[in-house]
């Protein structure tokens, strides 16, 4: 029997999820979700246990409003009356392998060996164990949420903890498992690296951490001690997330910060506003950063004022929203990243003042002119897909 991606509507939406079944939430003129389309039709091929299926938010928003879709494309499954937002690799065989284990119970027992296995293989940094003498079917219900977003196994023990195993280290949860926020912190800075490099896949994760975003910025090449020492600081404190990043590199986006080449300290907070705040380093960068974030703490420093061309002419209007397509559709440069990041945020956060308006009809004009650019590309890979069907078929 060949398989299909199954399109959904408003009225067969809620039927489709009583059973096991990955939805694609998407829109016709987002650029990702024409990228994943050759992909996903694959996977509806090797998939025979689960419903893939679609549903186009252009057309049914109530839906998506009542999934609280934020971005496309998004990839929920909804299993056993739980649904888990999928954020692995777009590839089949990862997308087939995560709706396998999602399949499986959240705990087993797994020894520290194959949960180091585990990890590499998904390439996270950390894995974490339950230790426990109860059934581990009382858990499920505390931890259901982490699914598939973590490495982790039971083993036996006459104490009930969680332990976090964290580029070797040690760090075990303190709170109570009904405490989801701490819960939630817990999962994602043992996920991270203690102080990784930034570039443009890894600095989304660093931002939205839930903790502080502190970052190094230095010729890396040069600034080799002062580097060193920035990660022992990290190793220290776990109140925030660190990372070093490079100024040779992302100018564009320290010039966005009002940075400049020579060593700064930058944080930008996890709360609701997310205000980005600088420091040159001058001498040591411990003492530079002990004051810093003692300044942060006590909420006395001044915030960045964040340079985001403000798009009061049509001209200007145009070049933002090309700026910002070309970041969505186009290469995910580091500054890209960060200028989508913070005008969605002011757009949510109705900060008027820097005159950002959802231009939702603009940003569809520009995404048609990036897919005529791509409809080629596209026609060739549905071209290759339907003659494998049809290869399968025979």
């Amino acid at each position: 029997v060949l398989h299909e991606v199954i399109s959904l509507t408003n009225e067969t939406f809620d039927e489709a999820i009583q059973k096991p079944a990955l939805v694609k939430f998407f829109a016709p003129w987002c650029g990702h979700c024409r990228e994943l389309a050759p992909k996903y039709d694959n996977l509806s091929t090797e998939v025979t246990d689960v419903v893939i299926a679609e549903i186009d938010c252009s057309v049914f928003d109530s839906i998506c409003d009542q999934q609280a879709i934020e971005g496309f494309p998004t990839l929920k499954f909804f299993f056993e009356g739980s649904n888990y937002n999928y954020q692995g690799n777009r590839e089949v065989a990862e997308m087939k392998s995560w709706l396998q284990k999602m399949k499986l119970p959240m705990f087993e027992e797994k020894s520290d060996e194959e949960l180091k296995a585990m990890a590499n293989e998904s390439n996270v940094v950390g894995y974490f164990v339950l230790y426990t003498n109860e059934p581990l079917s009382q858990f499920e219900e505390t931890f259901k949420d982490f699914k598939g977003t973590v490495v982790i196994g039971a083993q036996k023990a006459e104490k009930t903890e969680l332990v976090a195993f964290r580029e070797s280290k040690k760090v075990v949860f303190g709170d109570d498992f009904t405490d989801r926020e701490a819960l939630d912190k817990f999962f994602a800075v043992n996920t991270l690296p203690t102080c990784p490099v930034v570039d443009a896949r890894n600095f989304q994760a660093l931002l939205m951490s839930g903790f502080p975003f502190v970052m190094l910025s230095a010729n890396l090449s040069e600034h080799i001690e002062m580097q060193q020492e920035f990660k022992d600081l990290a190793a220290q404190n776990d109140k925030y997330v660190h990372a070093l990043l490079d100024s040779t590199i992302f100018t564009r986006f320290i010039e966005m910060l009002k940075g400049t080449q020579e060593p700064t300290l930058f944080v930008i907070e996890a709360s609701e506003s997310q205000r980005a705040f600088s420091r040159l380093v001058t001498g040591s960068v411990t003492e530079t950063y002990q004051q810093f974030m003692k300044e942060f703490d006590e909420g006395t420093l001044e915030p960045i004022e964040i340079q985001v061309e403000e798009p009061q002419e049509e001209n200007g209007k145009r070049k933002m929203i090309k700026m910002i397509n070309t970041a969505i559709f186009g290469g995910l440069t580091l500054a890209g990243v960060f200028a989508v990041w913070f005008a969605c945020k002011c757009i949510r956060s109705g900060h008027k003042e820097l005159n950002i308006e959802p231009l939702e009809a603009e940003v569809k004009e520009v995404a048609e002119e990036k897919k005529e650019e791509e409809e080629p590309k596209q026609e060739q890979e549905v071209e290759k897909n339907e003659e494998k069907k049809e290869q399968e078929q025979d």
